[in-house]
């Protein structure tokens, strides 16, 4: 009886001890921390205390310890949570715990300081980070991102398939992203994360799914053209389908297939020449999305040269010029009489044939303008424009001109 007794006592405690733990004994998951304060201004040799504010609470004392790190220690240390200014500048405190961190954003300045949130509002915060999206085609590249801040800050990518250069810095930066090709079919996209102190900017990558890199090549890459066009056809070869442009619009395309296209070029509408035996570059660009290849139009200029550009005379009545051109021209002329003015010297100069086309002598004439029989001296110049297709660019482009002391029929 004396021994059943005994294990009737005992048997409370066993089920006691094997029951339910309680909160003390399992600990509290710790779900973040914080500080007590967001930001301070502090004058040189002033100190302020960070405290960690834990999330929950009850998770203080089952928490791992808490190291502390600042960013510019120059400016500012840390010790278990006590901040010392150093000199003029701006820092970071950052307290770890864990996986869990909290900053602290630390002004120093020369006087004046005052501890607290919200301090150091003579130079808020500035960081903003642009564009916040880049497409990629699948291919890879380069990109640029520009990052604006008056505070250290890093760069991050989610996925091992971007690259950034500088991931680091302080202050203004320009950021180059590299892409690399998507070997996948399907398309995917990733974050780059930019941190300065509490603030956090996101770029979001975009990158299609793989394309498969196809040639394209042409029969011809080069083309002599005439300065009045016409047209020839481009044989193209390419595993996918491709299409053509031109930066000018006298180039136009027709009867388009997936082998070849028919290129019109009209005529060359540029500004006319003074001199022969000139072209233009003119690129025709074929492309496929991956690849491309360019054909180069070597097209005529137009031109109108009037040579011998200057005649003198005193008593000739008639003298010979030449004009030199690539398209239709007309004579025009214009006159000066230093005496008797323009009314009174009109229309004593023609010329035979006074339009063209290309190569022509012409036979300019003076005639009698003046009947008192005295000397005068007057000026005359003959000028050629291109007409047809160029007569709306009207430039001149060379002169004759005589000096006449005594006019005679």
């Amino acid at each position: 009886m004396k021994r059943f007794f005994i294990i009737s006592l005992l048997l409370p405690l066993i089920f006691v001890g094997c029951g339910k733990k309680t909160e003390e004994e399992v600990g509290v998951e710790l779900k973040g921390i914080g500080l007590n304060k967001k930001s301070l201004s502090l004058d040189i040799g002033e100190t302020a205390r960070l405290m960690v504010v834990y999330n929950p609470e009850e998770a203080e004392k089952f928490a791992p310890e808490v190291t502390w790190e600042s960013t510019v220690p120059g400016v500012a240390t840390v010790q278990d949570g006590k901040v010392t200014a150093k000199q003029k500048g701006k820092t970071i405190i950052s307290a770890y715990c864990g996986k869990f961190y909290a900053d602290c954003e630390v002004v120093v300045e020369t006087g004046g300081g005052s501890g607290g949130e919200g301090g150091g509002g003579e130079d808020p915060q500035k960081f903003e980070v642009t564009p916040a999206t880049i497409d990629d085609n699948g291919l890879g590249g380069t990109y640029t991102i520009t990052v604006t801040s008056n505070r250290a800050w890093t760069a991050v990518c989610e996925k091992a398939w971007a690259t950034v250069s500088p991931a680091e810095g302080n202050g203004d930066a320009t950021v180059t992203v590299t892409v690399e090709a998507n070997t996948e079919v399907a398309a995917d996209a990733q974050t780059i994360t930019f941190t300065a102190g509490l603030m956090k900017k996101t770029v979001t990558v975009n990158r299609a799914g793989y394309q498969k890199i196809c040639p394209i090549t042409l029969n011809i890459t080069e083309k002599e053209m005439p300065v009045e066009g016409g047209s020839f056809y481009v044989q193209v070869e390419s595993e996918t389908a491709w299409n053509v442009t031109c930066e000018k619009d006298w180039v136009t395309f027709s009867g388009k297939t997936d082998e070849g296209v028919t290129v019109n070029v009209g005529p060359n509408v540029s500004e006319l020449n003074w001199r022969p035996d000139e072209w233009m570059k003119i690129p025709v660009v074929f492309s496929n999305g991956t690849k491309s290849d360019t054909l180069e139009i070597r097209q005529d200029i137009p031109y109108v040269k009037i040579s011998p550009d200057k005649f003198y005379t005193f008593d000739a009545l008639k003298f010979e010029t030449k004009v030199t051109s690539n398209i239709s021209w007309r004579l025009e002329f214009s006159y000066d009489d230093k005496v008797s003015g323009a009314e009174g010297v009109k229309n004593y100069m023609h010329a035979q044939p006074a339009t063209g086309t290309g190569n022509e002598t012409i036979q300019v004439t003076i005639s009698k303008v003046h009947s008192d029989d005295k000397p005068h001296n007057g000026h005359g110049s003959v000028w050629a424009y291109g007409t047809g297709t160029w007569s709306g660019l009207s430039v001149s482009v060379g002169s004759h001109g005589y000096y006449s002391s005594d006019f005679k029929e």
